[in-house]
């Protein structure tokens, strides 16, 4: 099989471009609502248990952390630019307790972080508690 996706946009970043590329071949998890007879038109919400404000560091997995109790996460920056983030950047639907750099193993490379900086391209991985 051969699998094609086009778009238009104005937009020729590379973030736009990976997004695009990403989305397209590891397509989100949705739902869809049917519409409900006989009641007032209503705005459906959406809910996001993690959303990360940074455009250029894109969320390659997500995953359940090994031990429980957390979420793994593996990060890539994609424009060519260092990011940091911030727990301000990095919105939870459950109070996040702590964060853990790790290896791609799981092991713990620094406890409890406050900030995470990512230079040019750079993969790292993140352990997030609940």
């Amino acid at each position: 099989k051969w699998h094609y996706y086009l778009t238009s946009t104005r937009d020729t970043s590379r973030t736009f471009a990976t997004r695009f590329g990403w989305g397209s071949r590891v397509p989100f998890a949705t739902r869809v609502f049917l519409p409900v007879k006989n009641q007032a038109k209503r705005e459906v919400p959406a809910i996001s248990a993690l959303r990360l404000k940074i455009p250029n560091v894109l969320v390659v997995e997500a995953r359940p952390a090994r031990g429980g109790g957390g979420i793994f996460l593996h990060l890539r920056e994609v424009e060519g630019q260092p990011a940091t983030i911030t727990q301000a950047d990095l919105e939870t639907l459950p109070e996040l307790q702590g964060a853990d750099e790790v290896n791609v193993l799981e092991e713990t490379l620094q406890e409890g972080i406050t900030s995470l900086s990512l230079k040019p391209f750079e993969v790292k991985f993140v352990r997030l508690m609940f």
